[in-house]
């Protein structure tokens, strides 16, 4: 095969072997998973100590647990699926001790039944299904859009790893890791160039798997829809996947691929349905009080952990986002809708410290500060913070991945606002995916000598933040759990 060297005038034909003149995608893939078998493994591993020591998995009462997966896993969660195992094959489904779809507990029941009831077991199960988690989220960082390599998916996947709310998921018996490893997998899915039969029976599976853990992720049938409609990418990423019907991709036929989709959906609708009917509600009777909403300053906690999260992949984001300010007038909107957006969702409800549906997180330093009229001023600002950089990310983000990523957020952050709890833990898990995965489809843009300087000092120091949160969060987990 013959290539050219830059430094080799058009005309002078330069012969290198194949193996270094040719991109290989396959040799990418399989770094990449080897990579994201070893994130994996080593995550699975780390938790072994709080597994065979069954660390903090009982106590005499709930003010003796240490720590809040703890409580959760004693107090709530072991006991459904102990209750489980005893009634299978015929579990009773119509009130039980937690406040999600019975999926994990049933799961959990039968390989208590299968193999063994001792909660280290247990435990060592739901290790497992955290270690699948990061090592999945490795794999979609390293090979997704524009194939960053293992190194990227490592390094980019480390926050999440180390999050407490994944590490607690992973070492107590909780549902959160097995719902957000589904709600991955449909991301990818939807985030995929081409679209395939396969590929959507796949998404529709994982949205059945995905409510039967967790009721209130059927906001993830959205990004399903709208990929559909969006249609394909094509090279230039510009003739097509456009959100208003063109002669290229007439209303037709956008309503034909949506009315597909939306049918590979419906099994997880009526699932929903279902639970719905016994329960008399969207949960179990024994919740249907403590957990009806809405509450309405759920979008302003969700943009504000967005806003801290996204500061350390600025690095990731900034380049191209400002290469599209600076170019297309449209980002320049989009910019600024996005701050409006922001400020109204951050100053329209009340968003002062309560003990009953704000705590933890972002309401720690919400609790030692004032407030303006019931307003805090550290969720206004973030709001508004984490909107901007929602735009700026959509600005960055190719035409139909930007589409796909705001259907995410958008649907995600609707669904946790019709509950009562503004609980970051609920949103931590989703924020960082959205951030990292959305960062990894980016295309990679150096800034030039004469770029505007916080761009070109943030694209030097990308990766080194992204490590530094990966620190923090370890060592905020760490002080949780001990």
């Amino acid at each position: 095969m013959v290539v050219r060297t830059r430094s080799e005038s058009v005309s002078t034909p330069v012969n290198i072997p194949l193996r270094h003149a040719v991109y290989s995608p396959e040799g990418h893939r399989r770094q990449s998973m080897i990579a994201a078998v070893f994130a994996g493994v080593v995550f699975f591993l780390a938790l072994m100590p709080i597994v065979v020591t069954d660390y903090d998995g009982s106590a005499p009462t709930a003010s003796e647990y240490k720590t809040r997966a703890g409580f959760d896993h004693g107090g709530y969660h072991l006991p459904v699926i102990r209750a489980f195992e005893a009634q299978l094959p015929t579990p009773d489904l119509s009130d039980y001790a937690s406040a999600t779809t019975p999926g994990y507990h049933l799961m959990m029941a039968v390989v208590a039944r299968v193999v063994s009831d001792d909660a280290r077991v247990l435990r060592g199960m739901s290790a497992l299904i955290g270690a699948v988690f990061v090592g999945v989220m490795v794999y979609a960082l390293a090979v997704g859009g524009v194939m960053r390599g293992a190194r990227y998916g490592v390094t980019r996947a480390m926050p999440l790893a180390f999050s407490v709310y994944v590490v607690s998921s992973a070492g107590w018996l909780l549902p959160d890791n097995a719902a957000w490893l589904l709600v991955l997998v449909i991301m990818m899915i939807a985030l995929m160039a081409r679209l395939r039969i396969c590929a959507l029976v796949g998404a529709g599976a994982a949205l059945v798997g995905l409510v039967l853990v967790r009721q209130v992720h059927i906001w993830a049938a959205a990004p399903i829809w709208f990929a559909w409609w969006l249609g394909e990418r094509d090279v230039s990423d510009a003739a097509r996947a456009a959100w208003i019907p063109s002669r290229e991709d007439p209303l037709s036929r956008k309503a034909m691929r949506t009315g597909v989709a939306v049918l590979a959906t419906l099994p997880a609708i009526g699932l929903i349905a279902w639970f719905v009917m016994v329960w008399d509600g969207m949960t179990p009777p024994s919740f249907s009080t403590r957990l009806s909403g809405p509450n309405f300053v759920v979008p302003a906690t969700v943009l504000s952990v967005l806003a801290i999260f996204g500061a350390f992949f600025v690095g990731d984001w900034l380049p191209a986002a400002w290469a599209a300010l600076r170019e297309r007038t449209g980002a320049r909107v989009a910019l600024m809708v996005s701050a409006v957006i922001g400020l109204v969702v951050g100053v329209v409800p009340e968003s002062s410290y309560r003990f009953e549906d704000r705590i933890s997180h972002i309401w720690i330093v919400v609790k030692r500060l004032p407030t303006v009229g019931e307003r805090s001023p550290v969720i206004v600002l973030g709001s508004i913070a984490g909107a901007v950089m929602a735009g700026m990310i959509f600005n960055a983000l190719g035409r139909r991945d930007r589409w796909v990523m705001l259907s995410v957020l958008g649907a995600f952050v609707a669904s946790q606002t019709s509950g009562a709890l503004a609980w970051p833990r609920y949103y931590e898990p989703l924020v960082l995916v959205w951030v990292a995965l959305a960062c990894a489809r980016i295309e990679s843009l150096v800034p030039d000598r004469n770029e505007f300087a916080p761009v070109r000092w943030a694209h030097a120091v990308r990766t080194p933040l992204v490590v530094v949160l990966a620190v923090l969060q370890l060592g905020v987990t760490v002080v949780s759990l001990r």
